[in-house]
């Protein structure tokens, strides 16, 4: 199975939060729109972590 660059970003970050955080950042996407995160804080950690150098 072929990953898109924007879905393995996804799962290292994911991973990294669950890593960091356990499951106190919510971490549910949106099942409708652009399959964003639901929750503020996942949201603005997601723009980061795409953003980052």
């Amino acid at each position: 199975m072929d990953l898109t660059d924007d879905e393995e970003k996804r799962i290292e970050f994911e991973k990294f939060i669950i890593e960091r955080f356990g499951d106190t950042v919510d971490l549910r996407r949106a099942k409708h729109g652009n399959n964003g995160y639901i929750s503020w804080e996942a949201a603005v950690a997601w723009i980061v972590w795409q953003e980052r150098s």
